[in-house]
Protein backbone atom coordinates (compact mmCIF):
# COMPACT_ATOMS: atom_id res chain seq x y z
CA UNK A 1 0.00 0.00 0.00
CA UNK A 2 1.02 3.20 -0.83
CA UNK A 3 0.72 6.40 1.72
CA UNK A 4 -1.78 9.36 0.37
CA UNK A 5 0.61 12.59 1.49
CA UNK A 6 -2.29 14.51 0.48
CA UNK A 7 -4.33 13.76 3.10
CA UNK A 8 -2.14 13.66 6.03
CA UNK A 9 -5.27 11.80 8.16
CA UNK A 10 -4.64 8.91 6.22
CA UNK A 11 -0.86 8.87 7.59
CA UNK A 12 -1.73 8.34 11.60
CA UNK A 13 -3.86 5.60 11.63
CA UNK A 14 -2.83 3.81 14.78
CA UNK A 15 -5.19 0.86 14.81
CA UNK A 16 -3.77 0.02 11.30
CA UNK A 17 -1.04 -2.65 10.66
CA UNK A 18 2.47 -2.10 10.24
CA UNK A 19 2.31 -1.41 5.93
CA UNK A 20 4.40 -4.24 5.54
CA UNK A 21 3.81 -7.99 4.41
CA UNK A 22 5.59 -11.41 5.11
CA UNK A 23 8.74 -12.13 3.68
CA UNK A 24 9.19 -13.17 -0.26
CA UNK A 25 11.01 -15.86 -0.75
CA UNK A 26 11.25 -15.47 -4.55
CA UNK A 27 12.09 -12.42 -4.45
CA UNK A 28 15.12 -11.80 -7.36
CA UNK A 29 18.05 -9.69 -5.30
CA UNK A 30 19.74 -6.96 -7.82
CA UNK A 31 23.09 -8.89 -9.51
CA UNK A 32 26.14 -6.93 -8.64
CA UNK A 33 26.75 -6.67 -12.10
CA UNK A 34 24.65 -4.14 -12.44
CA UNK A 35 27.17 -2.09 -10.94
CA UNK A 36 30.47 0.01 -12.05
CA UNK A 37 33.12 -1.87 -12.13
CA UNK A 38 36.71 -0.44 -10.89
CA UNK A 39 38.27 1.91 -13.41
CA UNK A 40 41.66 3.45 -14.11
CA UNK A 41 40.91 6.66 -13.04
CA UNK A 42 43.42 7.58 -10.54
CA UNK A 43 45.72 4.81 -9.06
CA UNK A 44 46.15 5.98 -5.77
CA UNK A 45 49.84 6.55 -4.54
CA UNK A 46 52.81 4.88 -5.59
CA UNK A 47 56.07 3.53 -4.33
CA UNK A 48 57.69 7.13 -5.69
CA UNK A 49 55.24 8.91 -4.17
CA UNK A 50 55.02 7.49 -0.59
CA UNK A 51 59.34 7.56 -0.91
CA UNK A 52 59.30 11.21 -1.57
CA UNK A 53 56.77 12.25 1.02
CA UNK A 54 57.90 10.32 3.67
CA UNK A 55 61.16 12.19 3.32
CA UNK A 56 59.51 15.24 2.76
CA UNK A 57 57.92 14.71 6.50
CA UNK A 58 61.29 13.73 7.47
CA UNK A 59 63.39 16.61 6.46
CA UNK A 60 60.87 19.36 7.24
CA UNK A 61 60.37 18.23 11.08
CA UNK A 62 63.95 17.97 10.87
CA UNK A 63 64.73 21.58 10.18
CA UNK A 64 62.57 22.87 13.35
CA UNK A 65 64.58 20.16 15.13
CA UNK A 66 61.91 17.91 15.62
CA UNK A 67 63.84 14.38 15.01
CA UNK A 68 61.78 11.55 13.54
CA UNK A 69 61.83 8.21 11.90
CA UNK A 70 59.29 7.28 8.96
CA UNK A 71 58.55 3.68 9.72
CA UNK A 72 55.62 2.95 7.03
CA UNK A 73 52.62 4.52 5.06
CA UNK A 74 49.45 2.69 4.64
CA UNK A 75 48.36 4.13 1.22
CA UNK A 76 44.71 4.48 0.83
CA UNK A 77 42.08 5.45 -2.05
CA UNK A 78 42.13 8.89 -1.40
CA UNK A 79 44.89 9.73 1.67
CA UNK A 80 48.23 7.91 2.77
CA UNK A 81 48.95 7.61 6.29
CA UNK A 82 52.83 8.19 7.26
CA UNK A 83 53.67 6.53 10.53
CA UNK A 84 56.05 7.98 12.11
CA UNK A 85 58.28 7.44 15.92
CA UNK A 86 59.68 10.28 17.02
CA UNK A 87 63.06 10.45 19.34
CA UNK A 88 62.71 9.52 22.74
CA UNK A 89 63.15 13.63 23.98
CA UNK A 90 60.90 15.33 21.11
CA UNK A 91 57.94 16.60 22.22
CA UNK A 92 54.61 15.33 20.54
CA UNK A 93 52.79 18.69 21.07
CA UNK A 94 55.37 20.32 18.66
CA UNK A 95 54.48 18.00 15.89
CA UNK A 96 50.92 20.14 15.89
CA UNK A 97 52.92 23.24 15.62
CA UNK A 98 54.67 23.09 12.28
CA UNK A 99 50.93 21.13 10.69
CA UNK A 100 50.84 24.25 8.71
CA UNK A 101 54.91 23.83 7.43
CA UNK A 102 54.63 20.35 6.50
CA UNK A 103 50.84 20.91 4.49
CA UNK A 104 53.18 23.59 2.40
CA UNK A 105 55.73 21.15 2.06
CA UNK A 106 53.71 18.72 0.59
CA UNK A 107 52.00 20.72 -1.30
CA UNK A 108 48.89 19.33 0.19
CA UNK A 109 45.40 21.69 0.66
CA UNK A 110 45.08 19.40 3.97
CA UNK A 111 47.00 16.69 6.08
CA UNK A 112 45.55 15.53 9.34
CA UNK A 113 47.89 14.58 12.49
CA UNK A 114 47.13 11.47 14.97
CA UNK A 115 49.11 11.39 17.80
CA UNK A 116 49.47 8.80 19.18
CA UNK A 117 47.41 5.92 16.80
CA UNK A 118 45.10 4.71 18.63
CA UNK A 119 46.88 1.62 20.26
CA UNK A 120 50.41 2.23 18.88
CA UNK A 121 53.38 4.24 20.34
CA UNK A 122 53.42 6.21 16.54
CA UNK A 123 52.33 9.04 14.89
CA UNK A 124 50.09 9.11 11.91
CA UNK A 125 50.10 11.96 9.14
CA UNK A 126 47.56 11.90 6.87
CA UNK A 127 48.30 13.23 3.35
CA UNK A 128 45.63 13.74 0.42
CA UNK A 129 47.41 11.47 -2.54
CA UNK A 130 48.21 13.32 -5.57
CA UNK A 131 46.02 10.54 -7.75
CA UNK A 132 42.83 9.50 -5.54
CA UNK A 133 41.25 6.55 -6.61
CA UNK A 134 38.00 6.05 -6.72
CA UNK A 135 35.85 3.85 -5.06
CA UNK A 136 33.45 1.48 -6.09
CA UNK A 137 30.58 -0.26 -4.80
CA UNK A 138 30.62 -3.47 -6.37
CA UNK A 139 34.39 -4.09 -5.48
CA UNK A 140 33.08 -3.36 -1.95
CA UNK A 141 30.63 -6.04 -1.64
CA UNK A 142 33.10 -8.45 -3.12
CA UNK A 143 35.22 -7.23 0.29
CA UNK A 144 34.99 -9.66 3.18
CA UNK A 145 33.73 -7.03 5.72
CA UNK A 146 30.33 -6.96 3.48
CA UNK A 147 30.13 -10.71 2.12
CA UNK A 148 30.42 -11.71 6.46
CA UNK A 149 27.80 -8.69 7.63
CA UNK A 150 24.28 -10.42 7.81
CA UNK A 151 22.50 -7.69 9.38
CA UNK A 152 19.70 -6.39 6.84
CA UNK A 153 20.28 -2.86 7.56
CA UNK A 154 24.32 -3.06 7.27
CA UNK A 155 25.69 -0.59 4.82
CA UNK A 156 29.31 0.16 2.87
CA UNK A 157 30.71 3.66 3.99
CA UNK A 158 33.30 3.28 1.59
CA UNK A 159 37.43 2.61 2.68
CA UNK A 160 39.48 3.04 5.05
CA UNK A 161 43.08 4.99 5.58
CA UNK A 162 44.29 1.74 5.43
CA UNK A 163 42.13 0.90 1.96
CA UNK A 164 40.58 -1.58 4.10
CA UNK A 165 36.32 -1.75 3.31
CA UNK A 166 34.47 -0.06 6.19
CA UNK A 167 30.97 -1.49 7.08
CA UNK A 168 28.31 -0.19 9.33
CA UNK A 169 24.77 -1.33 10.81
CA UNK A 170 21.96 1.19 10.89
CA UNK A 171 20.72 -0.92 13.69
CA UNK A 172 23.22 0.04 15.93
CA UNK A 173 22.88 3.51 15.26
CA UNK A 174 18.95 4.57 14.14
CA UNK A 175 19.51 8.22 15.07
CA UNK A 176 21.66 9.54 12.46
CA UNK A 177 23.18 12.75 11.06
CA UNK A 178 25.07 13.21 7.74
CA UNK A 179 26.76 16.59 7.84
CA UNK A 180 29.51 18.19 5.83
CA UNK A 181 30.91 21.05 3.46
CA UNK A 182 29.69 21.68 -0.27
CA UNK A 183 31.47 18.61 -2.03
CA UNK A 184 32.27 16.77 1.49
CA UNK A 185 30.22 13.37 -0.21
CA UNK A 186 27.27 13.37 1.45
CA UNK A 187 25.21 12.53 -1.20
CA UNK A 188 27.82 9.64 -2.04
CA UNK A 189 27.34 8.84 1.44
CA UNK A 190 23.22 8.17 0.93
CA UNK A 191 23.28 6.49 -2.25
CA UNK A 192 25.83 3.88 -0.69
CA UNK A 193 23.48 3.17 2.01
CA UNK A 194 20.45 3.01 -0.33
CA UNK A 195 22.12 0.89 -2.52
CA UNK A 196 23.50 -1.31 -0.01
CA UNK A 197 19.53 -1.89 1.70
CA UNK A 198 18.61 -2.36 -1.83
CA UNK A 199 20.48 -5.34 -2.05
CA UNK A 200 19.77 -6.85 1.34
CA UNK A 201 16.56 -5.79 1.44
CA UNK A 202 13.03 -7.68 -0.26
CA UNK A 203 10.06 -4.70 -0.64
CA UNK A 204 8.32 -6.80 1.36
CA UNK A 205 11.21 -6.31 4.01
CA UNK A 206 11.87 -2.73 3.23
CA UNK A 207 9.98 0.13 2.99
CA UNK A 208 11.21 3.28 2.35
CA UNK A 209 10.00 6.57 2.38
CA UNK A 210 13.19 9.06 0.47
CA UNK A 211 12.29 13.27 0.66
CA UNK A 212 14.59 15.22 -1.73
CA UNK A 213 14.28 18.88 -0.85
CA UNK A 214 16.17 19.77 -4.85
CA UNK A 215 12.85 18.55 -6.67
CA UNK A 216 13.74 15.02 -7.03
CA UNK A 217 17.40 16.12 -8.80
CA UNK A 218 19.11 13.96 -6.26
CA UNK A 219 17.06 10.83 -5.32
CA UNK A 220 14.79 10.61 -9.12
CA UNK A 221 16.75 7.19 -10.01
CA UNK A 222 15.01 5.79 -6.90
CA UNK A 223 11.68 6.95 -8.01
CA UNK A 224 10.34 3.25 -9.60
CA UNK A 225 11.59 1.27 -7.06
CA UNK A 226 8.60 -1.15 -5.46
CA UNK A 227 10.77 -0.83 -1.46
CA UNK A 228 8.94 3.09 -1.73
CA UNK A 229 6.07 3.79 0.71
CA UNK A 230 5.20 6.77 -1.28
CA UNK A 231 6.26 8.87 -4.14
CA UNK A 232 9.45 10.72 -3.59
CA UNK A 233 8.43 13.66 -1.79
CA UNK A 234 9.83 17.16 -2.57
CA UNK A 235 7.32 19.66 -0.86
CA UNK A 236 7.83 20.44 2.65
CA UNK A 237 4.20 20.22 3.68
CA UNK A 238 4.02 16.59 2.68
CA UNK A 239 7.02 15.96 4.56
CA UNK A 240 5.83 16.69 7.77
CA UNK A 241 3.18 14.91 7.09
CA UNK A 242 5.43 11.51 6.26
CA UNK A 243 7.25 12.41 9.63
CA UNK A 244 3.97 12.65 11.39
CA UNK A 245 2.95 9.11 10.37
CA UNK A 246 6.61 7.26 10.89
CA UNK A 247 6.68 8.83 14.39
CA UNK A 248 2.73 7.66 15.17
CA UNK A 249 3.92 4.17 13.60
CA UNK A 250 6.64 4.17 15.92
CA UNK A 251 4.46 4.39 18.90
CA UNK A 252 1.88 1.87 17.71
CA UNK A 253 5.06 -0.71 17.41
CA UNK A 254 5.96 0.04 20.39
CA UNK A 255 2.45 -0.55 22.19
Amino acid sequence: PKLNLGAPKALVGSEKQALTTVTNPNWNYPPIDLLEKDSINGAGADKDELERKAIIIRDTLLRFGIEVNVTGANPGPRITQFTLTPAPDVQINKIYNYQNNLKLQLAAPSINIQAPIPGTSSIGIEVPNEHPQLVRMQTAMQHNSWTKSKSPLSFIVGKDVTGKVKVDDLDEMPHMLVAGATKAGKSVMLHSMLISLLYRNAPSDLKLIIVDPKGGVEMDAYSDIPHLLSPIISEPEKCLSALKWSVNEMERRYK
